[in-house]
């Protein structure tokens, strides 16, 4: 009996058919297949959170273009009449052509580092005016004292009131204030008031109130 039993063993194991090597590997490669795809189906909070926003920067950056290559076009009358007769009209007209600061463009400039404050005494309140000089916004108060340097060293403008050219609108959204802040400490021109960068308090203009600390912050700006 042990015997046949032994045969009948060593006929089982003559009978197996040897499969190839790459039969393990390709059930090892299925599985580490859906094991990476289940993984990479599963992506972070954070790594979405980032491509979201970025997405909207983009989207935002389309925006403003479009608004920019809209105010660069001239009006329908002025292609009608004056685009043949004198070929130079249409290239002056969207130089000369004002309007109101386009939404796109003002969401992009709002969104700079620091442009939530005042450049010069950081403060939050009224950050509604420009200097197109520097592509800077300051409040109301600095706004004046701005004024008082003349045109030809700050031309203020109010983001609000004012009538806007492309030009003055592309100093905005390349500038910032906080890159002029570090333009000015970088070059030890004297820092801004309120001491705090964007974390400045609505009160920091008081620190700003003798003439001499005045004219000392407003010195950087005649250099």
């Amino acid at each position: 009996v042990e015997h046949s039993t032994n045969l009948l063993m060593n006929d089982q194991n003559n009978s197996r058919i040897a499969m190839p090597p790459y039969s393990s590997y390709s059930n090892n490669s299925n599985s580490s297949d859906c094991t990476s795809s289940s993984r990479g189906s599963q992506q972070p909070k954070s790594a979405l959170h980032l491509s979201s926003s970025s997405s909207k920067n983009n989207d935002l950056l389309q925006l403003a273009a479009q608004e920019l290559e809209t105010m660069k076009q001239p009006k329908k009358q002025q292609q009608q009449s004056s685009t043949k007769k004198q070929p130079s009209a249409a290239h002056l007209s969207h130089h000369n052509n004002e309007q109101s600061f386009p939404p796109a463009c003002l969401r992009l400039m709002s969104s700079l580092p620091g442009n939530l404050t005042c450049i010069d005494c950081h403060s939050r309140t009224d950050i509604s005016w420009a200097s197109v000089s520097f592509g800077c916004l300051m409040c109301l108060q600095c706004s004046g004292k701005h004024r008082s340097l003349g045109v030809q060293t700050s031309f203020v403008k109010s983001v609000s009131m004012d009538g806007w050219k492309v030009h003055e609108i592309l100093s905005m959204l390349e500038g910032g204030n906080e890159q002029l802040d570090q333009f000015f400490e970088r070059h030890e021109m004297g820092k801004s008031g309120g001491g705090g960068g964007s974390g400045g308090d609505g009160n920091a203009t008081t620190k700003l109130s003798s003439p001499t600390a005045i004219n000392a912050l407003l010195d950087r700006y005649k250099t």
